[in-house]
């Protein structure tokens, strides 16, 4: 532990401005122990003093022999990790960036350790307060909700803020670029057109169908089109289908490529099927499959795509949690979450529908405010209700309330995008957009095909919908 506060304190020397503004943000003297909490209070105050200027020794120095109350020992020990801080070599980036997380983290792990124990001791001993002794299960409560307060305070991180009048060259530069809140295209021409260039920092999209209808398969086929084609780095956690599964689609998916000369992509439905026992596939498609997987596992120019099987009882904060690891590895852009209904509320409700309401709020907050608030786009299936689903048959089309299960589904939700069956035709849904924040919504028709893992649109591309399956998409492989 003592080498992470080292580190951190190295990191800023000779003058790193940049690196202390962002200590002074996220650090508490709290975090360390000893000399180094000692040293950090004075660098820390004359930082302040000096409108961010990192001390050098010899004013740290005379600040130590100020302190008159200071004994000789700890100013002889501050002396000595000053010394070593400022021998301790350059620290990169990412390692002072992990460093900072290393002393959140131990700081929460402390605070919780020493509010667990206060508690059962409360709980089985009882405090004595004064004259009055705090004892049971009540007061139990109250200490560990005292404790979660203070670890949650830690655990919110910064928020970007400042003086808008004095961001000028912020401004100019969003007013410059096409889009502020930078957009992911979807691949699907209608949509991109409709959301101005697809899926923006921030946003939560739901895509809302009855069970079975593809509501899965067409956020498959964005993930695997985000990273292919966008080069963007895509997290899909999934709950409803086994990882296994969702690898499985993607490779499928990826079988669509013009660059196979495999007109219809490749079968899943044989794929399962075929074992050493059982070999189903012909020699030819064997071939073809082994194609696609060297070629799916190659490194190139595309994005990362993080697939992982989210745990029974996951809630936002545990989605948020593994994020957050992630992101340390590479920035996490567009986060896929089958499906958001399946997740577990932070706090127990009276009802379903109010502890769905509070996992659509946050996922919402955790779309705007990842990352220190530099945010992320959060895409999920939604499961409408079998009225909904049967209404809208007859009807031919859904309403906004078919999400009526859920009011904040409307609510918190940029878009909202329903697929329903085409009575005509077993390889097409009606895509129809419920909500957009930005726009008139807009309907379109989808092209699917179950077994070949295949969900895409040729609205205004120009092909028919047979061309399509037989191999006429763009470059995309819509």
């Amino acid at each position: 532990m003592s080498d992470i506060m080292l580190s951190a304190l190295a990191a800023i020397f000779p003058n790193n401005k940049s690196r202390m503004y962002y200590l002074q943000e996220k650090i508490e003297a709290e975090y360390f122990t000893g000399a180094y909490q000692d040293l950090w209070k004075i660098i820390d105050r004359i930082a302040i003093m000096t409108g961010g200027e990192v001390a050098t020794p010899p004013v740290v120095k005379k600040s130590l022999d100020r302190i008159l109350d200071l004994p000789i020992e700890r100013r002889a020990a501050c002396e000595e990790v000053l010394n070593d801080a400022m021998n301790y070599g350059d620290v990169g980036e990412a390692d002072f960036r992990a460093t900072v997380s290393f002393l959140e983290e131990d700081y929460k792990k402390n605070v919780l350790g020493e509010g667990l124990s206060d508690a059962l001791e409360v709980l089985t001993h009882g405090v004595r307060k004064g004259d009055e002794l705090i004892f049971g299960v009540d007061p139990t409560v109250d200490s560990l909700h005292l404790t979660l307060a203070e670890v949650e305070r830690v655990s919110q991180g910064t928020m970007p803020e400042g003086n808008v009048f004095d961001e000028k060259a912020e401004i100019m530069r969003e007013l410059n670029e096409s889009d502020t809140l930078s957009r992911i295209m979807t691949g699907v021409r209608p949509l991109d057109e409709l959301t101005f260039g697809g899926c923006g920092l921030g946003e939560l999209w739901l895509i809302a169908a009855f069970a079975g209808v593809g509501k899965t398969f067409f956020c498959t086929n964005l993930a695997y089109y985000f990273a292919m084609m966008e080069g963007k780095n895509v997290v899909y956690l999934t709950a409803e289908t086994h990882r296994s599964q969702v690898r499985r689609r993607l490779l499928v998916r990826h079988s669509h490529h013009e660059k196979f000369g495999i007109p219809n992509g490749l079968s899943s439905a044989l794929l399962k099927k075929h074992t050493p026992e059982n070999p189903i596939l012909t020699p030819l498609q064997t071939e073809q499959w082994m194609n696609v997987i060297e070629d799916f596992t190659t490194p190139s120019s595309r994005g990362i795509l993080n697939v992982a099987q989210i745990p029974m009882g996951a809630k936002i904060s545990t989605i948020h949690a593994k994020l957050n690891k992630l992101n340390n590895v590479a920035p996490v852009d567009i986060v896929i979450i089958d499906s958001l209904d399946l997740l577990s509320p932070e706090t127990k409700r009276s009802s379903t529908r109010e502890e769905l309401n509070d996992i659509l709020a946050s996922a919402k907050l955790l779309a705007t405010s990842f990352d220190n608030g530099r945010g992320t786009r959060i895409i999920s299936p939604w499961q409408t209700s079998r009225d909904a689903w049967n209404k809208a048959k007859v009807e031919g089309r859904y309403t906004k309330s078919s999400m009526a299960e859920t009011a904040e589904a409307e609510r918190k939700a940029d878009l909202i995008l329903a697929l329903l069956e085409d009575a005509n035709s077993e390889f097409k849904l009606k895509a129809q957009t419920l909500k957009f924040r930005d726009a008139t919504p807009r309907d379109f028709e989808v092209n699917i095909d179950y077994d070949r893992c295949y969900m895409g649109s040729n609205d205004g591309i120009g092909f028919s919908h047979t061309e399509a399956l037989l191999g006429g998409f763009d470059d995309a492989g819509y």
